[in-house]
């Protein structure tokens, strides 16, 4: 017999599965859509959404702890090295979202024209892909930990993840104040605005957890 102070775990398993899955569904209608151009960034954004949301949907019906090995399930597929192999897919696909959408955005916005930039402005604008490089670096490190149970190895993999959305802060805001100062016709900046204040507003949030 469950005990009663458990039961609340399978509503909040229940919720958890069926918001992925909902996820996994939008992605997938979004993911068939044919593009009317050839462009190589749209499919790289879809590919990597699509690999995000569906290991987002197996660790929610799999749920797992890595320090205290614990398991939602008694089954190898909710081994703790399983997931944190699909995670690394993931977590990847999550920095390219990041990159590639910042490295567009910088580029639909004009910022950085060539022949304009002093190093300070090579940093900010290549930022994007210090981040990509810090979570690709992490990846090892947390493997390294769940294998090992060497805590540190934890502690260094959430520093680089700071350190990555640190990094392209400057970005985000410069972007944010170009849209708002922009000229650009109101077509052209309607998807780009609600991309730079979410950006924004996630990084304080990340941000501020990985300081504190």
């Amino acid at each position: 017999m469950e005990s009663p102070e458990w039961t609340w775990a399978w509503t909040w398993w229940s919720t958890l599965v069926l918001i992925n899955s909902i996820n996994v569904v939008l992605a997938v209608l979004f993911f068939r859509r044919r593009n009317t151009e050839n462009d190589s960034y749209l499919r790289w954004m879809k590919l990597m959404g699509m690999v995000f949301v569906s290991v987002a949907l197996y660790r929610s019906v799999f749920v797992s702890s890595y320090l205290e090995q614990l398991a939602w399930f008694n089954s190898l597929a909710n081994s703790s090295l399983l997931i944190r192999s699909l995670a690394f897919f993931a977590e990847l696909s999550f920095a390219g979202l990041f990159m590639l959408a910042m490295l567009h955005t910088s580029q639909d916005l004009e910022l950085y024209p060539s022949g304009q930039e002093d190093v300070f402005d090579v940093l900010v604008s290549r930022a994007p892909k210090f981040l990509f490089l810090c979570i690709f670096t992490a990846q090892f490190f947390a493997t390294t930990a769940l294998i090992t149970k060497f805590e540190v190895l934890f502690a260094i993999e959430e520093t680089l993840w700071g350190m990555a959305f640190l990094s392209i802060f400057p970005l985000a805001i410069k972007q944010l104040r170009a849209v708002l100062k922009s000229e650009h016709s109101t077509t052209e900046l309607r998807l780009l605005k609600p991309f730079v204040w979410l950006n924004v507003i996630w990084l304080v949030g990340y941000c501020s957890y990985s300081v504190l």
